[in-house]
C-alpha cells in the first residue's frame, strides 16, 4: 500500500466500513467520515469538532459496535461532548488531547468499563478530575499538562496503571516516592515537571519501572548517576536537561541496562557524541539537536549495537552522512534539518539496508531522489522541504515505498494523489502526525511508542 501525501498530513484509503458515505453535518470531517475510518478506529485529529458535532458522531457510532477507538485529539470537545462519548461503553481506546475537558468530563471517561486507553493532555481536568483515576484499571493513562497540583498526583500515585503520563503538572518528593514504591508502573512520563536530582535518586528506587521520561527537567550529575545503575531502566529520555559532555561520560561509564536513550535538545559536543558511540548497549538513539557536527556523527560509524539513530539539526554535512551509511545494522536513520545533498544521499542510498529514513530540509535534488528511488530496503521515507524537482519526485512515487512523504519540494504538489487531510494507519504502525514534520511523528507505535518523546523542540 503506497501513499503519496503532502506538507505533514498523512493518509488512508477508507476500508469500506462505514455504511454512509457522509454524515449530514457542516463539519467537513464528519462529512467526509469515511475518509477518516479504518478498520476499528476513527481518526478525527484537528477536524474543529464541537460538542454538537460529538453528538452527531455519536448518533452514528450507536450503528457501529466495530468501532472502539475514537481518536479525536485537537479540537473544540468540552466535557459536555466526553460525556457523551463516554456513553459508548464499547469504546476502548479515546484520544481527547488539546480539548477543552475538565473535571466533570474526567469523572464521566473514568467511569467507561472497557476503557484500557486514554489520552486527556493539555486539557484543564485538575485535581478533581485526577482523583476520578484513583482506583481506575486503564492500561494506560495520559493527563499532561492538566494543571494538576501535588495533591491530585498523589491521589493517583497508588493507581494500577502501567503506562502513566503525568507531565507539565505539579510533582512533589512525596509524589515521586509514592510513584517509585507503585509496582504497576512499568512506564512513567514527567517531562516538563521542573525536577531535580532528588527525582534521579527516587525514581532509581524504583523495582518496576522500565521506560522513565524526564524531559524538560533539571535533573543534573547526581540524578543521572542514580538512574544509570538502576538496572531496571530500558528506555530513558533526559532530553532538554541542559546536559553537558560531562554527564553523558556519567552515562558511559555506568554498568547501565539502557537499551533506548534521548539526550536531545542538550549541550553535547562531538566529546559527548564520541563516548556515546562507544556504548555497546545502547540500541535506540536519539541525539538530536546538539551541536556535535560532523566528528561527533562520524564517531557512530563504528558503533555495532545502535539499530535507531536520530541526528536532527547536529551540524551535519555530507561527510557525517556517508560515515553513517557505513552502518550495516541501521534500521533508523532520521537526520533531518542538516546540509547534506546529493553527493552524501547517493552514498547513503547504495548502502543503507535499514526500512526508515527521514531526511526533511535538507538540500536534495533529483539526482538523490533518484538515488533512493533505487534502494530496496527503504520501506518508509520523509524527505519533504528539499528541492527534489519533477524528475526526483516521479522516481520516488513510482518506487516501492509503503509510505512516501515528499511535502514542499519543486513538484510535490503535482504528483499527490491523495488528500493531505486524512491519517494513514498500516498494520504495525499508527499515525497521527498533524503537529510535527519530522519521523517523530510516526514514530508514534500507538501504546507501544518507546523510542522517541516528542519534546518542546518538535511540538
Amino acid at each position: 500500500m503506497k501513499q503519496i501525501v503532502t506538507g505533514f498530513a498523512l493518509s488512508i484509503i477508507s476500508t469500506g466500513i462505514w455504511a454512509t458515505p457522509a454524515l449530514h453535518s457542516s463539519n467537513a470531517c464528519l462529512a467526509n467520515l469515511d475518509e477518516h475510518v479504518y478498520s476499528d478506529t476513527i481518526f478525527l485529529y484537528d477536524c474543529n469538532l464541537n460538542d454538537t458535532d460529538v453528538e452527531t458522531l455519536s448518533a452514528d457510532l450507536n450503528n457501529h459496535p466495530n468501532i472502539t477507538r475514537v481518536l479525536a485529539s485537537g479540537n473544540n470537545i468540552t466535557s459536555q461532548g466526553a460525556t457523551t462519548l463516554a456513553q459508548h461503553t464499547n469504546l476502548t481506546e479515546l484520544d481527547l488531547g488539546y480539548n477543552n475537558i475538565d473535571s466533570v468530563g474526567a469523572i464521566a471517561l473514568a467511569n467507561m468499563p472497557a476503557l484500557t486507553n486514554l489520552r486527556l493532555d493539555n486539557n484543564n481536568i485538575g485535581d478533581q478530575g485526577a482523583k476520578a483515576f484513583a482506583h481506575s484499571t486503564l492500561f494506560q493513562l495520559s493527563i499532561g499538562y492538566n494543571n494538576i497540583s501535588s495533591n491530585g498526583i498523589a491521589a493517583i500515585a497508588n493507581a494500577p496503571i502501567p503506562m502513566l503520563r503525568l507531565s507539565g503538572n505539579q510533582i512533589n518528593n512525596p509524589n515521586l516516592t509514592a510513584l517509585a514504591q507503585n509496582e504497576h508502573i512499568t512506564d512513567l512520563d514527567l517531562g516538563d515537571a521542573n525536577l531535580d536530582a532528588n527525582a534521579g535518586i527516587i525514581l532509581s528506587k524504583s523495582n518496576s519501572i522500565e521506560y522513565l521520561y524526564l524531559y524538560g527537567n533539571h535533573i543534573g550529575s547526581t540524578g543521572i548517576w542514580a538512574l544509570v545503575n538502576d538496572n531496571h531502566l530500558k528506555d530513558l529520555s533526559l532530553s532538554a536537561n541542559a546536559l553537558h559532555d560531562s554527564d553523558v561520560f556519567l552515562l558511559t561509564r555506568a554498568n547501565h541496562s539502557l537499551s533506548g536513550l534521548d539526550v536531545s535538545n542538550n549541550l553535547i559536543t562531538a566529546q559527548g557524541a564520541t563516548a556515546l558511540a562507544s556504548d555497546s548497549q545502547l540500541r535506540n538513539l536519539n541525539i538530536s539537536f546538539n551541536t556535535i557536527g560532523d566528528q561527533g556523527v562520524q564517531a557512530f560509524a563504528n558503533n555495532k549495537s545502535i539499530e535507531e539513530l536520530l541526528v536532527d539539526d547536529v551540524g551535519m554535512s555530507n561527510v557525517g552522512i556517508i560515515a553513517l551509511a557505513a552502518m550495516p545494522q541501521l534500521w533508523e536513520l532520521i537526520a533531518n534539518y542538516n546540509n547534506i545533498d546529493d553527493v552524501g544521499i547517493t552514498v547513503l542510498a547504495n548502502n543503507f539496508k535499514g526500512e526508515f529514513l527521514g531526511l526533511s530540509h535538507n538540500n536534495i535534488h533529483d539526482q538523490g531522489a533518484i538515488a533512493l528511488s533505487k534502494n530496496t530496503s527503504i520501506r518508509f521515507l520523509v524527505i519533504g522541504h528539499n528541492a527534489i524537482g519533477s524528475v526526483g519526485i516521479s522516481a520516488l512515487k513510482n518506487a516501492n515505498f509503503d509510505y512516501l512523504d515528499v511535502g514542499e519540494n519543486e513538484s510535490a504538489l503535482q504528483v499527490a494523489a491523495i488528500s493531505p487531510k486524512k491519517i494513514l494507519e498500516l498494520s504495525h504502525l499508527q499515525v497521527a502526525c498533524s503537529k510535527a514534520d519530522t519521523m517523530a511523528c510516526y514514530k508514534l507505535k500507538d501504546t507501544q511508542f518507546r523510542h522517541l518523546k516528542l519534546n518542546k523542540s518538535v511540538k
